[in-house]
């Protein structure tokens, strides 16, 4: 890599929570509260429902991590036919939430109508996610300090509220004019792991235009080498958020880029990085110890991705993308 950037014509998107954060230390509170959410459905005592959920997770999910992850009914057809069909957005295992959700799915299993459990559990994930406390990662502060100065082309895609992000940077960064310009910034619900097509709000062009984003010749999912099951690339929304921060990059510089100028960070493989990858953006992966040991392989070995671990690595692998010829 080098220190060096002759030319800057891209952009950097990151993820928030798990990237810039520890999702273990900051998603301590968000068990218990998630929990609590079932725990009233189910009519049981919240201990119960807390050991039930860790036996679950130690007997059911750990020994087979791939049979399990969060899931979401989309429905197909064939041959003129509907079928249920249940798609894995993201492995179980990686962080905190993601394995409350796929806990929850089984405790609620025969319990709820199928098709309400996933409404549930945004409804419980909700009240989880406030729960939360904060734990930036070590040298966060300087990095967000470090592109605020350099004016660089960035977003923060979360799934998460805006504002519930936003009040985490506040608390971080404090009010101040680098708060003020990474306020601007997040984008939040942005919903990356869902699926479905986007609904047109009403018949104006934009909103037409968003709706027709997933072209026809796209490919819902993917099989990638040495993984277990195929990868959901249809995103649509996410889709739509890199299309527009790519088109705000080209307005800024006045031409288009290639994808590959764009460099996307984030902790979970399927939900962060699958789709950039698959478009041609550059990737930072930032693992962590539960992240599955296939995403790491193929990233390791992939020639736009790169595994990182703290942010310290995020701005030295995107001088060495913006130094590589167009």
């Amino acid at each position: 890599m080098t220190d060096v950037v002759l030319v800057d014509e891209g952009g950097l998107a990151l993820d928030h929570d798990g990237t810039l954060t520890w999702a273990e230390i900051e998603c301590g509170p968000f068990g218990p509260a998630f929990f609590a959410v079932i725990a009233e459905k189910l009519r049981q005592p919240l201990d119960f429902v807390l050991e039930r959920a860790k036996k679950i997770y130690e007997e059911t999910i750990l020994p087979n991590p791939a049979r399990f992850g969060w899931v979401l009914d989309d429905p197909f057809v064939f041959n003129g036919e509907t079928f249920p069909r249940q798609r894995f957005m993201a492995p179980a295992t990686p962080d905190p939430m993601l394995r409350c959700n796929a806990i929850g799915r089984e405790l609620l299993r025969g319990v709820m109508d199928p098709a309400e459990i996933g409404k549930f559990l945004n409804g419980a994930y909700g009240v989880g996610y406030e729960a939360t406390i904060d734990a930036p990662k070590e040298g966060l502060a300087e990095f967000l300090e470090e592109v605020c100065r350099r004016k660089m082309r960035t977003r923060i895609a979360t799934n998460s509220a805006t504002d519930a992000v936003q009040r985490k940077l506040l608390r971080h960064l404090g009010e101040s004019e680098l708060y003020r310009w990474w306020h601007e910034r997040v984008v939040g619900g942005a919903r990356k792991f869902d699926p479905t097509e986007i609904v047109p709000k009403d018949d104006s062009p934009e909103s037409l235009a968003a709706a027709a984003l997933w072209p026809a010749d796209y490919p819902a999912e993917i099989e990638l080498p040495g993984f277990p099951r195929a990868t959901v690339i249809k995103r649509p929304r996410l889709l739509k958020f890199l299309v527009e921060f790519k088109a705000s990059i080209e307005k800024d510089l006045g031409h288009e880029i290639p994808w590959s100028r764009i460099v996307f960070v984030g902790d979970i493989f399927d939900i962060d990085l699958v789709l950039a990858l698959w478009l041609g953006c550059h990737v930072g992966f930032m693992t962590n110890e539960f992240s599955p040991a296939w995403e790491v392989a193929y990233i390791t070995n992939h020639p736009r991705g790169i595994i990182m671990t703290g942010v310290a690595e995020i701005l030295p692998f995107y001088d060495y993308v913006q130094s590589l010829p167009a």
